[in-house]
């Protein structure tokens, strides 16, 4: 299991509004080139992100499953990356003082023809390319966290401030 644990500069309830924003997906996790549907009920269980996920000219479409989410405590998913594997990625979130964050995030391999040398090898690079993952969900989560302060909002949803933001057109 590849496990990754930091402190983020954010309240717990900034961290998890940038895990529960399917958009900020390939802001924070590496490979991940694009967004091409997400269900808009992400990240409750059994709703997806369908991403594009690769190096360079690389790319694999596939999908993310949220299966358990506890907010601003919980989110467990499973990325797809088939033929190759399908792993499971815990992040677990827990108050640091007044306004900082414990960000744990475990990833281990459930199947496909990768998951037997998981353990070995695959874990350390995980942990590698983890440690970058927190890194941008930390810049997000901490940009996300100032920008509430300065304007006063609750850093929820933005298409509940700005009709224009949702998913469908809008007559104006």
């Amino acid at each position: 299991m590849a496990r990754t644990e930091t402190i983020i500069h954010a309240r717990p309830d900034a961290v998890f509004a940038v895990l529960a924003d399917a958009r900020a997906f390939p802001g924070f996790v590496v490979g991940a080139k694009r967004v091409r549907y997400f269900d808009p009920r992400w990240p409750e269980p059994g709703t997806t992100i369908h991403h594009t996920v690769g190096v360079g000219p690389l790319a694999i479409r596939d999908e993310t499953e949220a299966t358990t989410c506890d907010p601003p405590h919980l989110l467990v998913v499973r990325p797809k990356i088939r033929p190759f594997v399908t792993a499971e990625t815990s992040f677990r979130l827990e108050p640091h003082g007044e306004e900082d964050t414990l960000l744990r995030v475990d990833e281990y391999a459930v199947d496909g023809p990768l998951a037997p040398v998981w353990p070995g090898p695959l874990d350390g690079l995980m942990a590698l390319r983890n440690r970058r993952v927190v890194r941008r969900l930390a810049r997000m989560a901490e940009a996300r966290q100032a920008v509430q302060r300065l304007d006063g909002s609750d850093g929820g949803d933005p298409r509940s401030e700005d009709p224009r933001l949702g998913d469908r057109p809008t007559a104006d």
